[in-house]
């Protein structure tokens, strides 16, 4: 009962957001919206993605049925007894390392073999933002707009993501896209509610050397 409550509630979800996403794209055909108009945009449309995966997600648990109670039991053991070596965190202070020594191609290799070995989600997340804050500049190069993009619609929810799009900001401010800035800016502020971090990161970019 409980999981089928969890699926209409996440179904509903969706609707909302597919609501959202038309009413936006609505004004931005009148209004001949902006690139931070189809910004936002694609950040409604990948989260809607990742709903509508759960939803996906929820009803092909509901339809498998369990061979028997001991096979879950077995299956059970079996996976505690089985440990996944994650060395992200190694990789990380590793990267942090290398940044003080101003080594960026080490860096971007170690970021590389995050990438390519871990199964966290946020860990990826967080490897493609430290991606981001390597190559990115100033002159926001094609490289870093398509990574910008890539972490859009692959990791919607995160706040890794919100850090992403808050470097896009700052250096919108630096060229001085005030008005773009800001803009992007609400849309950290309405569309990733858990990222607390935005006032302090702010600051923190405020500061930044380019």
């Amino acid at each position: 009962m409980a999981m089928k409550q969890h699926k209409y509630y996440i179904f509903s979800l969706g609707v909302l957001f597919a609501v959202q996403i038309f009413f936006v794209t609505v004004f931005m055909l009148t209004m001949d919206g902006s690139g931070l108009q189809k910004k936002h945009i694609e950040i409604l449309e990948a989260q809607n993605n990742s709903l509508m995966n759960q939803v996906a997600g929820s009803s092909l648990t509901q339809s498998r049925q369990v061979a028997s109670i001991d096979t879950t039991v077995q299956y059970t053991q079996v996976k505690k007894n089985v440990k996944e070596l994650d060395l992200s965190e190694h990789y990380f202070a590793q990267i942090e390392q290398f940044k003080k020594e101003n080594n960026r191609m080490a860096a971007l290799e170690t970021i590389a073999k995050i990438q390519e070995t871990s199964s966290n989600a946020e860990h990826v997340a967080k490897a493609e933002y430290e991606k981001i804050n390597l190559i990115c500049t100033q002159k926001l190069e094609v490289d870093c707009i398509n990574e910008i993009d890539m972490i859009v619609s692959q990791f919607p929810d995160s706040n890794w993501t919100a850090k992403s799009l808050l470097l896009l900001s700052h250096y919108y401010y630096k060229e001085n896209r005030v008005n773009d800035s800001k803009a992007l800016i609400n849309i950290i502020r309405t569309e990733f509610k858990t990222y607390n971090e935005l006032d302090r990161d702010i600051k923190k970019l405020s500061v930044k050397t380019l």
